[in-house]
Order: C-alpha cells, then sequence, then structure tokens
C-alpha cells in the first residue's frame, strides 16, 4: 500500500520594508561603507535601506537641503552646528542610540562643541586642517603659507572656494592671533581683504569639495582638506600635504539630524550614525579619505603607517589645530562680504 505525503508549499518570506534616507554630505562618507549597514539593516530589523547621497559644499547648501526638507541627515562642520540649529534646521540627537559617542576623541569630547543648551546636536566623525597642499615633483616643502603668494606659482595655485576657511588661513599668513580669528576687527579684516584680493590673482582654479585630481594636471601648489591630494597620489600623483609655521586652522565634521524627518526614520538614523562612528568604519573613512577618525578606537583597525599619515598616533596633533568656532550671524556676513569683494 502506497502512503500519499502531501507536499508542503512554499511560504514566501514577506516583503522587506523599504526606508530612504536622504543624505546631503561631503564626498567620502557614505557610498563606501553602504553595503554595511544596508545588510545589518535587513538582517536586524527585516528593513530594505536605499541611502541617497547629494552633494554637500558648505553652509549654503546645508540650509537649502534642510529647509526643502530633501535630506533626513547632514554632515557640517563643527562651526556650522549652532547656526543650524538656532535656526530650527536640526534636532537633538539621543545619545543613548548611540552608543560609540563614547568613544569619541577625549580632545573633541573636551572641546564640547556639540552640546548646546545641554542637549547633544551633531555626532563627531572626521576632522582634519584646511593647510597646504604641494607637488612633490616640482617644490621643496613649504614652510609658510607665502609661497602661494609667490609670483613663480601665478596661475598654478588651486584653492578652495570656502569662504571664512581662506579668511583663517590669510589671517594666520599675516601673523594675525589665533584668538582673534573668530572676531577679527574690521581692521584686521580690511588686511586680509587686501591679501585675499592679491591671493586671488595668484588662483588658476578654485574647487568645491577638494583639490581636484583632474585639475592639478596644469596646478603645483594650493589647500585641500586631505582627500584631495589622496586621491590624486591613488592616480599616480606625488602630493603631500603640510601645516606650515603659521599653523593651520581645522574642521571636524559630524552627522546631525533634519528636524523635519519623518518619524518613522528617526531610530534608523540613529543606527546610521552609530554605525558611522564605529571603530571599524572610521579606519575605513580615514583610508578612503586619510581625514582623522574621531573614534579613538580606529587605531585597532589600521596599520602603523595609516596611524602615522592620519597622525592618529601623535597626541598633540589635534591640540596643535586651531578648532573652528562658531560665527555670530553678523560676523559671518562680515567674512562672506569681504571674500566676495576680494574674489570678484
Amino acid at each position: 500500500m502506497l502512503l500519499h505525503i502531501p507536499l508542503l508549499e512554499a511560504v514566501d518570506a514577506p516583503p522587506l520594508h523599504k526606508v530612504q534616507i536622504a543624505i546631503h554630505a561631503w564626498e567620502g562618507y557614505v557610498e563606501p561603507y553602504a553595503p554595511g549597514f544596508i545588510a545589518a539593516m535587513r538582517e536586524r530589523h527585516h528593513i530594505e535601506v536605499e541611502l541617497v547621497r547629494s552633494r554637500a559644499t558648505g553652509l549654503d547648501s546645508f540650509r537649502s537641503h534642510l529647509r526643502d526638507h530633501s535630506a533626513d541627515l547632514v554632515s557640517p562642520a563643527n562651526d556650522l552646528l549652532r547656526t543650524l540649529k538656532d535656526e530650527g534646521l536640526i534636532r537633538p540627537l539621543d545619545p543613548a542610540l548611540v552608543p560609540n559617542l563614547a568613544q569619541v576623541n577625549p580632545i573633541i569630547l573636551d572641546n564640547g562643541y556639540f552640546r548646546i543648551d545641554g542637549r547633544i546636536w551633531g555626532a563627531p566623525f572626521t576632522y582634519g586642517p584646511y593647510a597646504l597642499a604641494y607637488n612633490r615633483a616640482k617644490l621643496a616643502k613649504p614652510t609658510s603659507y607665502e609661497v602661494l603668494w609667490d609670483e613663480r606659482w601665478k596661475g598654478r595655485v588651486s584653492v578652495s572656494d570656502y569662504d571664512t576657511a581662506n579668511i583663517y588661513l590669510v589671517a594666520l599668513a599675516l601673523h594675525i592671533p589665533a584668538s582673534d580669528l573668530f572676531r577679527l576687527s574690521d581692521a584686521q579684516l580690511a588686511r586680509i581683504e587686501a591679501k585675499l584680493r592679491d591671493l586671488h590673482a595668484q588662483v588658476g582654479h578654485y574647487w568645491s569639495d577638494n583639490l581636484e585630481p583632474d585639475s592639478v594636471k596644469t596646478m603645483d601648489l594650493g589647500t585641500d582638506w586631505g582627500i584631495g591630494v589622496h586621491l590624486i597620489n591613488s592616480r599616480g600623483g606625488d602630493w603631500a600635504m603640510t601645516v606650515p609655521n603659521e599653523g593651520a586652522t581645522a574642521w571636524v565634521d559630524n552627522w546631525a539630524i533634519a528636524s523635519a524627518i519623518d518619524p518613522v526614520k528617526l531610530s534608523l538614523v540613529h543606527e546610521f550614525i552609530d554605525y558611522q562612528i564605529s571603530a571599524r568604519v572610521e579606519a575605513e573613512v580615514a583610508r578612503h579619505t586619510s581625514y582623522g577618525p574621531a573614534n579613538i578606537y580606529a587605531t585597532r583597525y589600521l596599520t602603523v603607517a595609516e596611524k602615522l599619515e592620519y597622525h592618529i598616533t601623535d597626541a598633540d596633533y589635534l591640540g596643535r589645530l586651531i578648532i573652528w568656532q562658531p560665527l555670530d550671524a553678523a560676523t559671518l556676513a562680515r567674512y562672506q562680504a569681504a571674500w566676495k569683494r576680494a574674489t570678484r
């Protein structure tokens, strides 16, 4: 007698819930590390996450994307957090949902810029100087910003179009005290504007994201955050960054959440932030961008050579840099106006 055993019908798994997170951030901050986060969310929450990045260029682009609700998450520098907070464009983080905040470099934590009115408005992510970049095949390591005004390099200089960063650089070149950088007098700003005008005559190319590998074919000198030099050398170039004798200002980029974010996404973006500032991902970010990782434990995943390149083993490096401070609206307007007049 044959037994008839009915076949069990295959049961399809329920479809994944899809969520899109819109991120307005700098180059190198999302794409290389996205697969790990997407896989973790699929496994942990049965959610299919799509991360969509638009290119950040500074305060104006952060404002516009937050105001028109086209960004859930942004990556502003430390000096912009208070401005975005005061304009009601970002919301505070819940530190309980971002446990990796406890691993942030103590120097950054002690600065405390991200804590306003007792709440945390940004999660520190990366840091670095705005300093000199040069083609080692064409000139020796510069020791002063004055090289930017050297007639020998006229038309072969490439600098950022980031107004305040250049105001600070020129102030240092003029030996204006670091303590005055974020509250320059009218007389100091007039001196800076005049020297900026001379610099403008030297510049052959302005960049927005970073020193550009394609443009440097006709450039030998300039400024960079670090990632531009990193990209140039990955394509066979021989460029380097240096902090000259006058010193350098520095930024700390952060993850901040849009005030208008859909509440359904809120816990998810906190998980994304925690993933991004984890030691392992921060090490990948450093390797991809050459920026310093905010997570002090990223050193566990870097080689000795990488630690030296990113200055992670130099305990005094970050302390020597002049970390940007927030500017009040009137001061920012004065600085931007001086930049526009000098470069028109």
